[in-house]
């Protein structure tokens, strides 16, 4: 997903991007100003973060809760104005409580207590995930998954990214926090 925001903004002028490996994101073309660092590393998402109006706050690992938090607290310590936060729809489903689902609701808290202008963009199943099911469609004509016979929409992760894009750069696009 951060591919298809950094080259939506690449096309409005540009950003400053977080990336942990500078080579791939070369190897990437990614437009924009190329910085490493970590969540972990609060002192550093700080420095990152200095001067700008807006983060995308897309992290990957439900087993290091602390990113959001950190991503969060870095961009209200240096002015930071709006965030927008890719989440998951199974949030909203009272009966979810895997690790996924946990995760992301919290991190969703994080965000609404942030002191922050926000938009949450909830997804379910990205298309770029649906090569992994060739295999059983080919020999079941089926598709696998952990949801039983749950019903799930696919969405291309490039039309996320847009809306990503248009809440990171337009006003009017979330929930209004005081500071």
């Amino acid at each position: 997903m951060g591919r298809h925001v950094a080259r939506g903004l690449g096309s409005r002028g540009g950003a400053r991007l977080l990336v942990r490996d500078a080579d791939k994101a070369a190897r990437m073309e990614l437009p924009g100003e190329i910085v490493t660092g970590d969540y972990q590393d609060l002192a550093r998402l700080e420095e990152v973060l200095a001067g700008a109006d807006a983060v995308f706050v897309v992290t990957a690992n439900p087993l290091r809760p602390k990113d959001d938090e950190n991503i969060l607290r870095a961009a209200w310590s240096q002015g930071v104005r709006r965030a927008v936060k890719l989440s998951w729809t199974a949030v909203t489903d009272p009966d979810a409580n895997d690790l996924i689902a946990r995760w992301n609701r919290d991190s969703e808290a994080l965000l609404r207590d942030s002191g922050l202008d926000w938009t949450v963009l909830r997804m379910r199943s990205p298309m770029s995930n649906t090569l992994s099911w060739a295999s059983s469609i080919r020999k079941e004509s089926m598709v696998r998954s952990p949801g039983g016979d749950a019903r799930t929409a696919c969405v291309d992760p490039r039309d996320v990214a847009d809306v990503a894009v248009r809440a990171l750069t337009e006003p009017g696009h979330g929930e209004r926090r005081t500071r």
